[in-house]
């Protein structure tokens, strides 16, 4: 039985955050729990794209702090990590307001860059995945994702922020390697995040985005969040929160094909707030568009990618 916990938070405001993330932790022994003293622990955000707070496509900055210093707290040495496909994770930190706070407490702010392959043999077949060197030598990762919309996916939780461990231009060629093929790329996602084996996710969904996500979608105030030690599972509860079939999720159809994780209401324990208070009934979903990136689309990705790099910091979104 995997446990997932709710917790209600109304808004972004320090304090709020951190005693919603205290006491959300409480039942997995809290942050103590989690974190060793001594232990590097890497916080992986979602840094999909450079963009303001008014666009809630990222990560928000009170919770990766809040983290962080409940993290340090504990004794262990927290890292702000991602690896965004365009920006780099200080740039995309800068337009959201985290790089001067994160800079002001000494948490570091790194892209994950190099990489490395792993191996996983589950249900009868092999997977060599490119992930990121340095997520693989810290101690310890806790998983920051945002509740999104995503056109490619429906939704995106924490299994999918997962995949920001794999270095750049790598997260494209893997979409451009798939063929379009939506099984298998979701069996992908579901292997690379069990290789990464985070200790703990935590979904900010205190103001989610619907629409047309994962970037140009719209806010949506649902003030919780989420958490559990088991990715899908908390995947599977944060479906529910919007009314979407759990099993309906490509990620939670490719761990049942493969046999990882918990997705059926009977096999998760919901512990903390009510999951009825956070229902939304007409939460907007998005007009789903193909998986597959052609050759010149990446090509057309990675000179962007160029482009943006040395774009002024004022022209982003």
């Amino acid at each position: 039985m995997e446990r997932v916990a709710l917790r209600g938070c109304s808004d972004y405001q320090p304090d709020s955050v951190r005693q919603s993330l205290i006491d959300l932790l409480e039942p997995f022994g809290g942050v103590g729990g989690l974190v060793k003293p001594g232990e590097s622990i890497l916080l992986k955000p979602n840094f999909v794209y450079r963009v303001r707070l008014r666009r809630p496509a990222v990560t928000h900055p009170e919770v990766i702090l809040a983290m962080a210093r409940l993290v340090r707290e504990a004794g262990g040495k927290p890292v702000i990590g991602d690896s965004p496909s365009i920006h780099s994770s200080q740039t995309v930190a800068e337009a959201n307001g985290l790089a001067p706070q994160a800079a002001k407490e000494n948490i570091p702010i790194i892209t994950l860059k190099k990489m490395t392959h792993r191996r996983l043999e589950v249900a009868g077949r092999k997977y060599r995945l490119p992930v990121s060197a340095e997520a693989m030598e810290f101690d310890g990762i806790i998983n920051l994702p945002k509740f999104k919309a995503h056109r490619q996916a429906t939704l995106t939780f924490s299994v999918k922020n997962l995949y920001g461990c794999v270095p750049g231009k790598r997260k494209a060629a893997r979409h451009f390697t798939s063929g379009g093929d939506l099984d298998w790329f979701s069996n992908m996602l579901v292997a690379n995040a069990t290789i990464l084996n985070p200790r703990i996710n935590i979904v900010d969904g205190i103001i989610a985005m619907e629409g047309e996500g994962p970037v140009k979608g719209n806010p949506r105030p649902m003030g919780v969040l989420a958490a559990g030690v088991d990715p899908t599972a908390v995947d599977s509860v944060c479906c529910r929160l919007v009314k979407f079939p759990p099993t309906s999720l490509c990620t939670i159809q490719a761990a049942r094909r493969m046999g990882i994780g918990a997705w059926a209401e009977s096999d998760i324990e919901l512990i903390g707030d009510p999951l009825d208070e956070f229902v939304v009934e007409d939460f907007d979903f998005p007009d789903l568009m193909p998986i597959f990136f052609s050759f010149p689309r990446l090509v057309r990705s990675t000179l962007r990618s160029w482009r943006q790099a040395l774009a002024p910091e004022g022209s982003a979104g």
